[in-house]
């Protein structure tokens, strides 16, 4: 049984800007508005959770001004946990400001805490970015815009980390003198650990892009970006325990980096857009990064290098009417180095292939085909080194045979194979999927949909010494949906789940090792419109479980179930939505 409590104070609205958009877009200028405060709180508790969560937003567009900020903030006390609760929170806000036709001025910060908590340890991380920027566009030419964007970011990180070792160890530390002589060793068995680490700097980045458009159908963009930042960091690395005569000792470790860290990316995106031969676009793209940063576990600082590279190809042409060939192709190397996590240091070489086939004739049918070829080769691992090979074919199609009938089916097949250098570890996956359904729309008050799935994979090693783990999982679905309306607000909806799960060995001498388990599950959700000012809502869920073994009893028998456990599980909530006064 779980209550809740839900306090909503305005409206919340959310923007999100993506593809080849460059900084601040023009367009977000366009439309003045106004967002007003938004405030939602709730506080949700079960038998073993307390769930407290709040949200805050806010916007403003005017010709000249954009102003937005948002927060959310969320604490969960584990009830059944001594100790045991974890929260985090953000807070983001951006100010824009237009002050000449082509010049953009902005201020961007995020602040960021998580934290975590239990009987022995603790752990608290704060993140806070601030951002001053400025942008700038110009169109020297005909048929050419360069954008610059200058900025600089106050960065500052600090995380506090207190955990028992669970054990004891001894540790020596040299003491030494003012002129830097070790006098003497002192050895603390150490217990427990406490760490502080603060980390700031000033990320100065600098981008530029230029993009030329000759024709209608065809243009040019390319873009750079650079930042570097020399980050300072402090920590103090304490260390708790007692000495050899079992008093209380304590050693303190503090450490200074002043390490470099920068990042450069270069792309360039070629698009052809033609009316006869379809449209394509070629993409090129690499990116460098030196980083440094203090490991928590390891209590060093990291360094970490990447290298990356890709190119990507998409074409897309019509057919015949309603018909639709699209191809997309790409290459990627990616290079990972890690100074102390040296099994973590990878080179990530990739090539993949993605055809589809759209055929839409008409709005009440459609179909597609999709095939798919990946290869990703591994090296310079400690373990793992080698190629995976993945091949996957999908077909999906739906036709509206009636008013009121409309019937959909979807089938999948793929095969990934690793092929390790060490031969022995080598092992394909084979699965397969098909779902076969549809939707019959009894009244414009009732609805209901049915659909059956069945799912295979097959785990196989090559080798003979591993192959005793080979096996088949098979899974049956039926999945149900109900929908109906007995009034003007009084509203009901019903799912419906049965499912079968088996795992069968391929060897006989792992017959004992086969297993079945089954899931019955209906959710039950009402819901009505008391009054204007209020509605509520019920939903009650039902689920029953079982599991056990699936064998047969003599070689050649037919495979009996034996039950081993069974689960009934039931939970009632209700939820009542008030709304005194407008926008509360």
């Amino acid at each position: 049984m779980a209550t809740a409590l839900v306090t909503t104070l305005g409206a919340t609205a959310h923007a999100q800007v993506t593809g080849d958009t460059f900084g601040t877009p023009d367009t977000l200028f366009s439309n003045a508005s106004r967002t007003p405060v938004s405030y939602v709180t709730s506080y949700e508790r079960d038998v073993s959770t307390g769930t407290w969560t709040q949200t805050l937003s806010y916007s403003l567009v005017r010709p000249r001004i954009v102003l937005s900020t948002s927060g959310d903030y969320a604490a969960v006390d584990m009830i059944g946990g001594r100790g045991l609760g974890t929260s985090s929170g953000d807070l983001g806000g951006k100010l824009s400001y237009r002050a000449h036709k082509n010049l953009y001025l902005n201020l961007d910060g995020t602040f960021n805490k998580v934290s975590s908590h239990d009987i022995v340890s603790e752990s608290s991380q704060r993140r806070n970015r601030l951002k001053v920027s400025s942008q700038y566009n110009i169109a020297p030419i005909r048929c050419v815009t360069l954008r610059t964007l200058l900025s600089s970011e106050f960065q500052q990180d600090h995380t506090i980390t207190v955990r028992p070792l669970g054990y004891v160890s001894a540790r020596t530390y040299p003491v030494v003198n003012a002129a830097g002589d070790t006098v003497r060793t002192d050895t603390l068995f150490v217990s427990n650990q406490r760490d502080s680490t603060f980390m700031s700097g000033r990320q100065d980045g600098l981008s530029a892009q230029a993009e030329w458009k000759p024709k209608s159908w065809f243009s040019m963009l390319t873009d750079a970006t650079g930042t570097r930042v020399l980050p300072k960091t402090k920590s103090y690395l304490r260390d708790f325990g007692h000495a050899s005569d079992n008093s209380p000792g304590e050693h303190v470790t503090p450490t200074l980096f002043e390490s470099p860290n920068d990042n450069e990316l270069y792309r360039t995106k070629l698009t052809y857009t033609g009316l006869i031969v379809g449209a394509g676009t070629l993409t090129l793209s690499q990116g460098r990064s030196n980083q440094q940063f203090f490991e928590q576990l390891l209590r060093n600082q990291e360094h970490l290098s990447t290298d990356q590279r890709r190119a990507a190809l998409h074409a897309e042409r019509p057919v015949f009417r309603g018909t639709v060939f699209s191809l997309d192709g790409t290459l990627d190397r990616t290079l990972s180095q890690y100074a102390l996590r040296t099994n973590r240091s990878s080179l990530v070489a990739g090539k993949s292939l993605h055809t589809n086939l759209t055929y839409l004739p008409s709005p009440y049918s459609r179909a597609a085909l999709e095939f798919e070829l990946d290869d990703h080769r591994n090296s310079r691992q400690l373990t793992g080194n080698g190629l995976n090979r993945t091949r996957f074919l999908q077909a999906n199609g739906a036709h509206r045979l009636t008013q009121r009938l409309t019937i959909d089916a979807v089938g999948t097949v793929s095969l990934t194979s690793y092929l390790y250098e060490d031969s022995v570890l080598d092992q394909d996956n084979v699965r397969s999927y098909i779902n076969v359904g549809g939707g019959y729309r009894v009244s414009s008050s009732c609805s209901t949909t049915v659909h059956f799935s069945r799912s295979e994979g097959h785990i196989v090693a090559i080798d003979a010494s591993r192959s005793g783990n080979n096996n088949i999982q098979s899974t049956y679905q039926l999945d149900a949906t109900l929908r109906l309306a007995l009034g003007p607000t009084l509203r009901v909806g019903q799912n419906y789940l049965l499912n079968a799960v088996y795992q069968i060995y391929d060897l006989e001498a792992a017959e004992s090792r086969n297993v079945l388990s089954r899931i019955r599950r209906i959710d039950t959700t009402v819901s009505d419109s008391i009054f204007s000012f209020a509605t509520l809502q019920l939903i009650h869920n039902f689920l029953f479980r079982d599991s056990g073994s699936f064998t047969r009893s003599s070689p050649g028998a037919d495979r009996g179930y034996s039950v081993g456990s069974e689960t009934y599980q039931q939970s009632v909530s209700a939820t009542v939505n008030l709304t005194p006064a407008a926008g509360i």
